[in-house]
């Protein structure tokens, strides 16, 4: 059964938040009061002194002297409470008290300026207060990174789960702007156009209903001509028009109002915008008890790509041949290499393993481990808010509570860093109950420019599970060296959560390995999306056997493999040969914000593998097209959630207009894949077979070392090693230097056995081939 919230819906009178409103009744929880925030100037009941829209940053106020009378068409208690402050902090996100930058939290004081968001507080205090059961809030928050993330600041502050259930609703089945629209007409909801903005929208668009077909089509073909079919400008995402509902279906709306034509008096303003003052309303009760209530549309779990996934895995296949390395070596061609210089990141880069080994209580363990991390970056001349992603190695996930909250107490700041958790049981060795290997990004230098951002959503919704613990879905990093810039992309790891649940629910007739792979590749997939990756450079996926059944983790590890090769294949429909560059930007900050402006409106698609990344040589067009980025299965001994799968991307790379160079070398023992990411970086990963006898690991990767010119000095070089921990301790661990993550067992993505895997980010001098 569902977990049913008690829910405060935090309405404008838009279309946005009555239809949120509308999918936490549809998923089961109970809306206990309504909360508005309105003009200074106006009074709870409505009345005003003189007409006026205060163009907020942060809420809608045109058609607010309606509001009052919801109470009385929905029957649910309304509070109001007054706006007070201008939009201080003007970033993207925002702080636990307010932030003024990505990295730095002010503490108001009383001389200051309050932002106009800190007037939530007040007012969802007053509501708790009444309602002490009261324990989410929902939003109509659709593509505007800037309402949700100071929503969701509150949200958190306050104890509440923030929902947000139309968040990135466009980009779901069936992945257009006008089926939000489309969704709202059919359940009944009518939504008045009450302000217009100016351009192709002018006053005749006002009090038109905007979920008739006519309308619909109206606003479609004036939007086009500034905006483009995905960057939310036919919802008015941007500002470009507001709304005011009136009406919806009886269940929800005992009563409607009646605004007579003469009560609707147009204000024009400046650069074309216009909107309406209401003078007088009124409730005109429903008498039909009978109307038929029509459902609200839930999006469809899976996308059709990954419908095209779960179907290619049901499909029956042959047994798979896992070709010997010398078979692969005769089979595939070989592939001149770059080759490596003796310099690592370290210029921009910073990465450690902390580790405590002992047999006290975790909790004291714990917090060893993150003072020695705090004197780490105090000696580095570093702050928390530098880091970019951690991974978190448990023995047992029956300490992550008090591992994470611990943890959370070092990243208190917005956009946490990335974080990828598991338990790895008894392969961590004798007393070792914690590893974490933290990545770093240094600050800017005279010769290094380096930032840093994040994808931190916080709400529950359809899109991708929330990240309710201290980290982000995803850090993008910039770092810039003689001027030629690389962003890449940090993602945390993916667990089968359905998203508006948060919990692992197969109601479905799949197999759950089959459904599990594949849900939680979706999460991977739309946060890359949402960040604008064009290429993985590889993946791991972290498997546990599920010890009430059978379980074949090569198996297992296969599925995982066909996954992610059906999502690599290249159709013709994916290649865009007009890939752009340019980042997404959210509506919001374009129409408030004048340093967007020059940028315009239009978001450029982009495909997720986008092949037109990969350089292309003279007649190997169809064979880069195929290219598949490595994936590795590692079997651990549990993840969080009771899950069994988690995905790991590597890197994300964000188009630059530079190819990438990825290149192959099977040798005997081993296969060495390489990927540039420009002219001076790269990551190289080594594959390395499962010897027949466990003390020959070392001389398997002593080969692949001198194929690339590598020596001991290498294994130092910032990035993980993944071992096998049924090797022999006995071995030199030259190799294990840096990063390691112990495991039951590794696998290929065709079942191989594998001893270790080695990835390293590095410098590249010059190129050979």
């Amino acid at each position: 059964m569902n977990e049913s919230l008690n829910v405060i819906a935090l309405i404008s009178g838009g279309k946005d938040s009555f239809y949120s409103l509308m999918h936490c009744i549809e998923n089961g929880h109970r809306i206990v009061a309504l909360a508005n925030l309105h003009p200074p100037q106006t009074q709870p009941d409505g009345k005003e002194e003189s007409p006026s829209d205060m163009n907020s940053f942060m809420y809608q106020t045109v058609g607010h002297t309606v509001i009052p009378l919801y109470r009385e068409a929905l029957g649910i208690p309304l509070y109001r409470w007054p706006i007070s402050g201008i939009a201080v902090d003007t970033g993207t996100t925002y702080g636990i008290t307010g932030t003024h930058n990505e990295t730095h939290i002010t503490q108001p004081n009383q001389d200051s300026v309050v932002d106009e968001t800190e007037s939530l507080v007040p007012l969802l205090k007053w509501v708790m207060g009444e309602n002490p059961s009261a324990n989410a809030l929902c939003t109509g928050a659709i593509l505007s990174t800037y309402q949700r993330t100071r929503v969701e600041a509150i949200s958190n502050r306050l104890g509440l789960i923030p929902l947000s259930y139309l968040w990135q609703y466009p980009n779901l089945p069936p992945g257009t702007q006008i089926s939000l629209l489309e969704d709202m007409k059919s359940v009944g909801l009518d939504a008045r156009i009450v302000k217009v903005a100016g351009g192709e929208l002018d006053e005749s668009y006002l009090w038109q209903s905007l979920t008739t077909d006519h309308v619909i089509k109206r606003v479609e073909k004036a939007t086009q001509k500034f905006g483009t079919q995905d960057d939310g400008s036919l919802l008015g995402e941007g500002g470009e028009y507001e709304t005011l509902v009136i009406d919806g279906p009886l269940h929800i709306f005992k009563g409607r109002i009646d605004i007579k034509e003469t009560s609707r008096h147009i204000i024009t303003e400046t650069g074309g915008t216009a909107w309406l003052h209401i003078s007088d309303a009124k409730v005109i009760m429903k008498t039909d008890p009978y109307l038929a209530i029509k459902p609200v549309r839930i999006p469809p779990q899976f996308d059709p790509k990954f419908s095209s996934v779960i179907k290619a895995l049901q499909s029956p296949r042959p047994q798979t041949d896992v070709l010997s390395s010398q078979e692969r070596n005769q089979k595939t061609p070989t592939e001149p290499l770059h080759v490596l210089n003796g310099d690592n990141l370290s210029t921009f880069m910073v990465q450690w393993t902390m580790k405590v080994s002992d047999s006290r209580p975790i909790a004291d363990s714990t917090l060893e481990l993150i003072e020695k991390f705090k004197l780490k970056l105090k000696d580095e001349g570093l702050k928390p808010g530098n880091i970019v992603s951690s991974i978190a190695i448990l023995r047992s996930m029956q300490d992550f509570a008090v591992i994470n909250s611990i943890y959370e107490e070092l990243f208190t700041e917005p956009n946490p860093p990335t974080r990828v958790t598991i338990a790895c049981g008894p392969s961590m060795g004798a007393y070792t109950n914690l590893i974490i290997h933290f990545t770093g990004l240094r600050p800017s230098t005279d010769l290094v420019t380096t930032s840093r951002k994040a994808l931190h959503v916080q709400s529950r919704s359809y899109w991708a599970p929330a990240n309710i613990g201290p980290y982000s879905q995803a850090v993008i990093t910039t770092t810039a060296v003689n001027e030629e810039e690389i962003q890449s992309v940090s993602t945390a790891g993916q667990i089968p959560l359905v998203p508006h649940l948060m919990k692992l629910s197969n109601t479905s007739l799949l197999p759950p390995a089959v459904f599990e792979a594949a849900l939680s590749l979706q999460h991977l997939w739309r946060i890359g999306i949402a960040t604008s990756v064009g290429w993985w450079t590889g993946v791991i996926t972290y498997l546990v056997c599920d010890l009430g059944h059978a379980c074949d983790i090569s198996q297992r590890a296969i599925l995982a493999g066909e996954a992610w090769a059906h999502l690599h294949q290249a159709r013709p429909e994916d290649v865009n040969e007009e890939t752009a560059d340019e980042e997404v930007a959210d509506l919001w900050e374009v129409n408030y914000h004048a340093g967007w402006r020059g940028r315009g409106t239009a978001r450029c698609s982009h495909n997720l593998p986008d092949w037109t990344l990969l350089e292309e040589p003279m007649g190997e067009s169809a064979r880069f097209r195929n290219v598949v980025p490595p994936l590795f299965a590692v079997e651990v001994a549990a993840l969080p959630r009771q899950s069994l799968i988690e995905w790991h991307a590597l890197l994300g790379v964000v188009p630059s207009g530079r190819p990438l160079a990825p290149r192959r070398l099977v040798l005997q023992h081993s296969v060495i894949y390489q990927l540039r990411l420009s002219t001076q970086h790269q990551q190289v990963i080594i594959a390395v077979a499962f010897p027949s006898n466990l003390t020959q690991i070392s001389s398997y990767v002593y080969e692949a070392f001198s194929h690339l010119g590598w020596t001991a000095a290498h294994a130092h070089i910032g990035g993980l090693t993944y071992c096998d921990a049924h090797l022999s301790e006995d071995e030199p661990v030259w190799w294990r230097a840096c990063g390691t993550i112990p495991c039951h067992s590794l696998w290929s993505a065709t079942g191989e056995r594998l001893g270790v895997v080695i990835i390293r980010n590095t410098m590249i001098s010059n190129v050979s081939g």
